[in-house]
């Protein structure tokens, strides 16, 4: 999971989004962002979606904000599960 990216359209880190392995069968997945005040600025649960730094139609300042990720998977060790949480640095 990255600790930082910077929305700035220039085409590189311009998204936050976990990164899984390709051979990882995702089963189910939440990616869940918040500010530091505890509001929801992001909820997505295809793992080809990822945030853009924006929320509601207006972009969000530069700050950290928080990330709850909860994923449910297959691997060659048969399923497993796991809840990530940490934060992300939003920089333009």
């Amino acid at each position: 999971v990255p600790n930082a990216f910077s929305p700035n359209l220039d085409g590189i880190n311009d998204n936050f989004a976990p990164g899984f392995d390709e051979e990882l069968q995702i089963l189910s997945y939440k990616l869940q962002v918040f500010s530091r005040w505890g509001d929801q600025v992001f909820i997505s649960d295809d793992t080809d979606d990822s945030w853009d730094g924006s929320a509601r139609g207006k972009l969000m300042g530069v700050g950290i904000y928080v990330y709850l990720i909860e994923v449910t998977y297959r691997d060659d060790r048969g399923m497993g599960s796991e809840v990530l949480s940490g934060d992300v640095m939003l920089m333009r």
